[in-house]
C-alpha cells in the first residue's frame, strides 16, 4: 500500500528556481495565479505568494489547506510540532529558498496523520472565526 503524496497550490507568482527545486524533490504543485477558479485549487498545502495574502483566507473558507505564508503577516502562526501549536508554515524571507524549506516542513508534517489531522483542524477553526470582508480588497 503506497500512501499519498501531498498537492502543494502554489497561489501567486514563484520563482522559477523554487518550482525547479520542488519539482527535483518530487513534490507535486499545481499553479494558480489568483483565486478566480478558487473550485480548481484542490491540494493539500497552500504556499501563499506575499501579495495574496489578503485573499489566502476567502480561499482557505472554501477549501480547507495548510497555509504557508511569510512570517510578516500577522494572521497565520507558525506550527511548532512539539508543542503541537500553530496552524501555518511561515518562511522567513521572501525568496525561493525560505519559501522552500517552509514546503518541505509541510511536507515532513504530512507524514504525520495524527499531526496532519490536528494542524487541519486548526486552520478551520481559525479560518471560521474570520470574517470574509475583513481580508477583502478594495
Amino acid at each position: 500500500m503506497s500512501k499519498r503524496e501531498p498537492v502543494v497550490i502554489l497561489l501567486g507568482n514563484f520563482n522559477a528556481d523554487l518550482i525547479s527545486a520542488l519539482n527535483k524533490e518530487g513534490i507535486k504543485v499545481r499553479f494558480f495565479g489568483d483565486i478566480d477558479n478558487y473550485q480548481d485549487l484542490d491540494g493539500d498545502i497552500l504556499l501563499i505568494d506575499k501579495a495574496l495574502e489578503a485573499k489566502a483566507f476567502t480561499v482557505l473558507k472554501l477549501k480547507t489547506m495548510v497555509p504557508i505564508a511569510f512570517v510578516e503577516n500577522q494572521y497565520f502562526v507558525n506550527y511548532d510540532p512539539s508543542r503541537e501549536h500553530g496552524f501555518a508554515f511561515l518562511y522567513k524571507n521572501n525568496d525561493s529558498y525560505s519559501q522552500f524549506a517552509a514546503v518541505v516542513r509541510a511536507v515532513e508534517s504530512f507524514k504525520f496523520p495524527y499531526d496532519w489531522k490536528n494542524i487541519l483542524s486548526e486552520v478551520k477553526n481559525v479560518v471560521d472565526r474570520v470574517e470574509f470582508n475583513e481580508f477583502s480588497e478594495d
